[in-house]
């Protein structure tokens, strides 16, 4: 049943944007994604629907979001999340707020929690920080995510996400520099495990064609996720049908030591506004850095800086 509702929720926050005045909606967004990763003997794929908005009403500001995902690594699983939250900006540059997330796996292991998060952005300058309790009083498991971000020049910025886990001694930090210039996007990242040895250096980026169509490509390098090195690689395009929806496809591949795998992504997204939330904008970032690529085969809890490396 809260899988039900859930996946009701994901559609419905996409939509509520036509029922909102335009005076106070900040931003809306809905995407379907759909991907597919093919070996000599195995098929994986991934199918999510996802939603969220932000509404202001004076110095509040209210949002929801949820998001459905069915994953098939060889045994078909669904998890689905969602998050609601007020927070209250007593400046244009300060915002506290606290929220109520919940969590369900296979339609029948369900979580409830909540979180808290602070920020303080300029024009240039933005830090936020995102504590949350996933599974509620019951559980002591904690995830605690630092973000900061900052313009060196009208085209540079660069980003940097901490996050910590109560149940594990490791840190995870990410790093990131955007560059977007005219028809020009690119951006190049980092993924790092305190005593692990794990890493990912990644970059993507994208060049209009026209005010219409686009290509794009990405590439991620990564050392110890899977045992051995393992090289990504995509190439992709697409079409904004509007100012607010795009439609897009990449097809690549996965290289490792032992085994060559084919992928495939398509997704449709709806996006107005600007997201006034520090820590969803940067994780929605870090989401569309591994989109065509190790993102592909995680599940998407809905917790944390989008890193879901636990």
């Amino acid at each position: 049943m809260k899988t039900t509702l859930t996946l009701t929720t994901a559609i419905a926050v996409a939509m509520l944007a036509g029922q909102a005045s335009a005076q106070d909606l900040s931003y809306a967004t809905g995407n379907l994604n759909g991907a597919m990763i093919q070996t000599d003997s195995d098929e994986f794929q991934s199918l999510t629907l996802s939603g969220a908005v932000e509404l202001t009403y004076n110095q509040f500001l209210f949002g929801a979001s949820g998001a459905y995902q069915t994953l098939d690594l060889g045994s078909q699983e669904t998890f689905a999340n969602y998050d609601g939250f007020v927070a209250y900006m007593p400046t244009a540059q300060l915002m506290v707020g606290a929220g109520l997330t919940g969590l369900t796996i296979d339609g029948s292991e369900s979580y409830s929690g909540y979180e808290a998060f602070a920020q303080y952005r300029t024009g240039s300058f933005g830090t936020a920080i995102l504590h949350e309790r996933p599974l509620g009083n019951d559980d002591d498991f904690t995830v605690t995510t630092f973000y900061g971000e900052g313009s060196v020049t009208p085209e540079i910025t660069i980003g940097g996400v901490v996050e910590t886990v109560s149940d594990l001694d490791e840190t995870v930090y990410y790093v990131s520099a955007d560059y977007a210039a005219g028809p020009i996007f690119g951006r190049a990242y980092h993924v790092g495990i305190s005593g692990v040895d794990a890493t990912v250096f990644g970059a993507r980026g994208s060049y209009d064609v026209n005010p219409n169509f686009f290509v794009s490509a990405d590439l991620q390098l990564l050392d110890g996720f899977f045992g051995d090195n393992t090289t990504i690689y995509s190439l992709g395009g697409g079409y904004r049908i509007s100012d607010s929806a795009t439609i897009d496809a990449a097809f690549g591949q996965f290289i490792t030591d032992s085994t060559d795998a084919t992928m495939m992504r398509i997704g449709l997204t709806f996006e107005m506004g600007e997201r006034k939330r520090l820590d969803t904008r940067m994780r929605n970032a870090i989401r569309t850095d591994f989109a065509n690529g190790l993102g592909i085969l995680q599940p998407d809890l809905g917790i944390g800086g989008g890193l879901n490396v636990y």
